[in-house]
């Protein structure tokens, strides 16, 4: 007796704005610097943020900037240490009950489920790890364990979000494919999903 083959739907989520309320780079930043020199940095910040949006500067330099100022120089094992408590004292909080619900709704219908992000995997991992959601990020530069403030590869935005899936995919496609996503930077990945929607949960 022959069986038929169950559809596979493929559910893909964005991070920052979609699943939470606000930008979790600008919140672990805050959260590892602390508040007084997070302003600071914020302030010498200012003029590269200026010049992006001036599409003078690209929005990767503009990143690595930030990740310089703040994170750079600390080791892989205080950055794991540091995101798993930004896990538990910040983010939690911020993440949207109805994305929450949605992501609950996919599991429950037996769908896969994936996280694409132009955040970094420095302090998106613990909290995809703790949902059993593969996480595709950007991802830190570390020189002899020690974070350079740069990226490894390009920023996963955009049309690299859509490159990221494809890549780790493979010839393991779905059926169908669902995207959620709330900016410019996640166009690609909802005109390449079935079915798409854009800010969902707000």
């Amino acid at each position: 007796m022959s069986s038929t083959k169950v559809p596979e739907t493929l559910a893909v989520f964005d991070f920052d704005g979609t699943i939470t309320t606000k930008d979790s780079m600008l919140a672990c930043c805050r959260f590892v610097a602390g508040s007084s020199a997070y302003v600071t940095g914020m302030i010498l910040l200012a003029p590269m943020l200026l010049a992006m949006k001036a599409g003078l500067v690209s929005r990767q330099r503009t990143k690595e900037a930030f990740l310089s100022r703040f994170l750079k120089g600390k080791s892989r094992e205080e950055l794991q240490s540091m995101a798993e408590a930004f896990t538990e004292e910040i983010l939690v909080h911020l993440i949207r009950p109805q994305a929450l619900s949605r992501i609950q709704q996919h599991k429950d219908q037996g769908h896969r489920l994936l996280i694409v992000s132009a955040s970094l995997d420095i302090w998106l991992a613990p909290w995809a790890a703790s949902q059993e959601i593969p996480l595709l990020s950007s991802q830190g530069e570390f020189i002899d364990g020690i974070f350079s403030g740069k990226l490894t590869g390009e920023n996963c935005r955009g049309v690299e979000k859509v490159k990221r899936i494809t890549e780790y995919l493979g010839a393991d496609l779905p059926d169908h494919t669902i995207a959620y996503g709330d900016s410019s930077g996640d166009t690609e990945l909802l005109q390449w999903a079935d079915k798409a929607y854009f800010k969902p949960f707000r």
